[in-house]
């Protein structure tokens, strides 16, 4: 029976209550954000889009010390959940749960990192479970609806970092582009030296730069976590890794 918890070095996150678990995307999100330029500014403002259990939030406010981190969720149980996490963490007094949707969220704040891990499944077959569809589907927030928002909120130096699978990278770009944002930086997520990368993390701004491109190793051989993974995560995970 799997856990109702994960526990990473310096905080732990419950995920019962959430429709989508603890996983891999929001962690590489949360470590893969090119933070350059903020990370020793007392001031930086950071949005997590759909924070889910928080987790992404929670790197964020690790790796940003002096950040304050805004999380929005539009599942009621989901923002609970952040929100208890939030609290039992060394970070309490600089991160907050906002509950509802990015596209009616007003604040005179602009964030100068605004992170998501978006759903992206735009099929027509949805989960009975209406928190998971709300999880997992494009129903709730289409990427023309994210990339307005992340516009909207954005600093002018800002950046906006998403991860999402890599065939529904255009669609993402072509509505960033559309509100202004471009592409500056892409990791190409390889689950194993035998796989084709299926997951992209992707850095987008105001300003047009040419493509800084990386690519990030899962397994290495498969079944065993590269070195470049593990250093990746040496700061949050608790123990060895195979």
């Amino acid at each position: 029976m799997a856990n109702d918890y994960f526990a990473f070095k310096q905080f732990t996150v419950y995920h019962d209550k959430c429709a989508m678990k603890v996983g891999t995307d929001g962690v590489l999100l949360g470590l893969l954000a090119n933070i350059s330029g903020i990370e020793q500014r007392e001031d930086v403002k950071v949005l997590d889009i759909g924070t889910g259990t928080g987790l992404v939030a929670l790197i964020a406010a690790q790796r940003l010390a002096h950040a304050e981190v805004t999380a929005i969720e539009i599942e009621p149980n989901s923002a609970m959940q952040a929100q208890e996490n939030f609290v039992a963490s060394p970070f309490a007094s600089r991160l907050k749960v906002v509950q509802g949707r990015v596209q009616d969220y007003s604040t005179d704040i602009k964030f100068d990192l605004i992170l998501c891990n978006p759903p992206f499944y735009n099929g027509t077959l949805t989960s009975p479970d209406d928190k998971r569809t709300l999880a997992r589907h494009a129903l709730s927030l289409t990427f023309d609806e994210l990339a307005h928002s992340a516009s909207r909120l954005l600093a002018e130096e800002g950046q906006f970092v998403v991860v999402i699978p890599s065939y529904v990278e255009g669609q993402l770009t072509d509505c960033c582009t559309k509100y202004g944002l471009y592409l500056n930086e892409e990791t190409k997520v390889y689950p194993n030296i035998n796989k084709e990368f299926k997951r992209v993390v992707v850095q987008y701004s105001r300003i047009k730069t040419e493509l800084a491109e990386s690519k990030l190793l899962i397994d290495d051989p498969p079944g065993y976590k590269s070195a470049q993974f593990k250093e990746l995560v040496k700061e949050y995970y608790i123990g060895p890794l195979k």
